[in-house]
């Protein structure tokens, strides 16, 4: 096993072990018989030389004593670097996260242990009762087992298992959520039987086995840790660069799917690391395995036109022009020696940076803690998403997958479709090329398609960007309704107040935009059965007087036969014409009413 140098004290409260603990090597060990403990006395060694687990102040190890849960929680988050200088910080985050959650227990030790798990991901909020509510019992094997598989950070892949498969002859009396547990630590070495084939899944861990699984834990973990600050990270190699110091920079490839990526102890993606973010990185055999990033709490950003690099008595100030849609401002601010600089998008140092160029700057303690710097201009393309005219007209670009935010400046020129256009004209779904000054748009140039669809109104938005809901088939779409939309409503012009839900709706779109509307209403599938009481073939109508089954009253309804039209007769097997229709006869019209008129498709004479 290599040697490793986390200094990890097993530190139990006196009640609870009947003594105190002072550091001691196995050899001075006297109930450590090398005969009775030949499975495990060098691994007691190997843990006691590397200050892992410490002995009693009379000279003994009381290798059968019980460990308890807490006992065992706060010797995993040890190995795990709990107390290590590297980790002080995630540390102090945890307490800071976790910490009045933890004290509710009122732990005579072990609270930091716990918080750290928590901020690992080892353990969960949910859990805490499961452990801490029962802290000073006896941890079950099968419990370790559990244990052990979070601590390698194997849980999620184990629970995706249809089942376990275990050759021990107590298996059935391994609780059924811990088999699948107990088959990983079976298989990855970190746990065996105790003889006759059992697992003794319900027996209490002793800290002589103790001894031997964290022993077992660290050999198969055998990480590497270190801090830094993210200096840059490419969302297309997925490439993280590290700054360790001025002079140190190490950079890794971000594998999704065996990297473990936690910002203040919550789980998050590739594509939201961020620069300036503090990391600490923990790596396996020079892979990434795991890294935990803090999130900078800075107190402001500046955006604008680099002025000037100033360097006084070993000090370096940046002067920069503030520049936003709506005006300028000069500002100066202290760098600090710590910076992380990147620039077009590569890690860089202040010395790269010249005079006229873009920066962005994370400001902390009145210091520049992070340089994005760039070239004062560039073209990107992309398509609009949404457009916010608060504050200037502000667009979000969709730009090779991410979207971006851009304020145009008050002068931009803009084109559409090859011809000269204004910023009113733009619209969401347009494809854009987008010239930028210092981050301003200082240029559009866009084009858009057509395309139209006919559905069933479900939802209207009336706001300054007023949208559309609009039902195609199975699926809804919601889309924004252009300014100068224009709204026909049965025929006759309207606005966006005289659209109604359930009203039946050809939009025409101009890129993602709706340009016009087009509604009627939806027509209402219906039956009328009664007297004929009158018949006009010349105007395809039939009046047929029936009685109303809400009201009872007797009512007379016009019914316009629809050109093509069924006309039946029960009595014969032979088509009728609408003249074939006599008053008096019994008829039952079946088609549809829209706009509050009904259009029969079949007529059926009942006699």
């Amino acid at each position: 096993m290599k040697k490793f140098r986390v200094l990890l004290a097993l530190v139990l409260a006196v009640a609870v072990m009947g003594g105190s603990l002072v550091t001691v090597f196995a050899e001075g060990f006297k109930d450590v018989d090398e005969t009775a403990y030949s499975w495990c006395i060098a691994e007691i060694e190997e843990m006691a030389e590397e200050g892992i687990i410490s002995g009693y102040s009379d000279g003994t190890f009381k290798p059968q004593n019980t460990v308890t849960k807490l006992e065992a929680l706060a010797l995993v988050a040890r190995v795990l670097g709990s107390r290590d200088e590297v980790n002080s910080l995630l540390l102090e985050s945890a307490k800071e996260i976790y910490g009045e959650k933890v004290e509710e227990y009122d732990l005579s030790f072990g609270t930091d242990e716990v918080c750290f798990l928590l901020f690992k991901g080892i353990i969960f909020e949910d859990e805490l009762e499961d452990y801490l509510g029962s802290a000073n019992e006896g941890m079950k094997r099968y419990e370790v087992a559990i244990l052990l598989t979070k601590a390698m950070g194997a849980e999620a892949a184990v629970k995706e298992k249809v089942a376990a498969v275990l050759d021990y002859s107590d298996t059935m009396q391994i609780p059924s959520n811990a088999r699948k547990y107990v088959e990983y630590v079976t298989a990855e070495g970190l746990m065996q039987g105790v003889g006759d084939n059992t697992f003794a899944p319900v027996d209490d861990v002793n800290r002589a086995q103790a001894a031997l699984l964290l022993y077992r834990l660290k050999d198969l973990t055998d990480y590497t840790t270190f801090s830094g600050i993210v200096a840059s990270y490419d969302k297309d190699s997925r490439t993280i660069r590290i700054k360790i110091d001025s002079e140190t920079n190490k950079a890794y490839t971000v594998l999704p799917d065996s990297v473990t990526l936690r910002c203040d102890g919550e789980a998050i993606s590739p594509d939201d690391i961020t620069v300036g973010w503090e990391a600490v990185v923990t790596t396996q055999n020079d892979m990434l395995a795991i890294v935990d990033f803090l999130s900078t709490q800075s107190e402001g950003m500046v955006a604008g036109k680099l002025l000037s690099v100033i360097r006084n008595a070993g000090e370096v100030s940046l002067k920069v022009e503030k520049i936003t849609a709506l005006d300028k401002e000069t500002v100066t601010y202290k760098v600090s020696d710590d910076v992380v600089v990147t620039y077009n998008g590569k890690s860089g140092s202040v010395a790269k940076l010249t005079t006229g160029d873009y920066v962005k700057l994370t400001i902390n303690k009145n210091k520049v803690t992070v340089i994005d710097g760039e070239t004062s201009t560039k073209t990107v393309s992309g398509t609009i998403t949404a457009i916010d005219l608060e504050n200037g007209v502000n667009f979000k670009v969709m730009v090779n997958g991410y979207e971006e935010s851009y304020f145009a400046a008050s002068n931009v020129k803009v084109a559409r479709n090859n011809s000269s256009s204004k910023l009113s004209e733009l619209l969401v779904g347009d494809k854009v090329k987008l010239k930028l000054e210092y981050d301003i748009i200082t240029s559009i140039d866009a084009t858009s398609t057509n395309t139209s669809d006919t559905g069933i109104i479900v939802g209207v938005s009336i706001s300054n960007t007023p949208t559309l809901k609009i039902k195609i088939g199975s699926n809804v779409a919601e889309y924004p309704i252009a300014r100068d939309a224009q709204i026909m409503l049965d025929g006759r012009a309207g606005t966006i107040y005289d659209l109604r839900l359930n009203s039946n709706a050809t939009i025409t779109l101009e890129s993602d935009s709706i340009v016009k509307i087009v509604t009627t209403p939806v027509e209402d599938i219906t039956e009328v059965k009664g007297e004929v009481v009158g018949v006009n073939v010349s105007y395809d109508l039939i009046q047929v007087k029936y009685i109303d089954p809400v009201s009872s009253t007797e009512n007379v309804e016009q019914v316009f036969v629809k050109s093509g039209a069924k006309i039946i007769s029960i009595s014969s097997s032979a088509d009728k014409k609408l003249k074939d229709v006599q008053v008096g006869q019994t008829v039952t019209a079946m088609g549809s009413r829209a706009s509050g008129v009904f259009e029969a498709t079949t007529v059926v004479i009942m006699n």
